[in-house]
């Protein structure tokens, strides 16, 4: 004979973050505005950039400029992990397509939690008004900070792209995640003079 449950059901995994609170957030809204800006064929191809960009050692400046070209392009990319821990198996003769490459285990994931995120913050028309117009929202967030990005990938878009960037960011509630990130990004990438 067995006895029913009691108490409260333990929860498994990961806890269940608002996009705000989420570790990844800054890369969903990198990843949005990116689509926005130069669309791909392949959206987990440009996942897998982006996740082997976070995960993986950039020590040389070919790295650097194969990385920079595989982003614009949105093609695959092999970059050596930082760590030993990997998700996927390394196996190139793998049968699952996660199981072959660490990255396609990253890409995988990030873009499940893309679309899980989307799912949730965007159900329907009227549900996205609504949430676009409460500033303390996650989709408030998401959609300010991916009009940050598109500037930022696109600076053609504005007449001053580094404050309407700042702009958006700020209003985000990530006027220092500008400074630290997205500002010397730009300058990265765009190989800008500061004003």
């Amino acid at each position: 004979m067995t006895t029913p449950r009691q108490g409260r059901r333990r929860e498994l995994g990961r806890p269940k973050w608002s996009l705000r609170d989420d570790p990844d957030r800054y890369r969903i809204a990198y990843f949005m505005a990116r689509q926005m800006a130069f669309p791909v064929k392949s959206p987990t191809a440009l996942a897998r950039v982006i996740m082997q960009a976070h995960h993986c050692e950039i020590g040389s400046r070919d790295d650097a400029l194969a990385l920079a070209s595989a982003l614009l392009e949105g093609r695959a990319i092999n970059l050596q992990p930082k760590t030993y821990e990997r998700k996927g198996h390394g196996d190139p003769d793998a049968k699952s397509w996660r199981d072959q490459d660490s990255a396609n285990a990253w890409a995988a994931d990030f873009m499940k939690k893309y679309r899980r995120a989307e799912d949730r913050l965007m159900p329907n028309p009227s549900a996205v008004d609504a949430a676009a117009a409460d500033p303390t929202s996650d989709l408030s967030w998401l959609i300010r900070m991916v009009n940050a990005w598109f500037i930022i990938h696109r600076p053609d878009s504005h007449p001053d792209p580094l404050a309407a960037a700042r702009h958006f960011a700020a209003a985000a509630g990530e006027a220092d995640y500008f400074e630290t990130e997205m500002k010397p990004y730009f300058f990265r990438v765009f190989k800008l003079n500061s004003q």
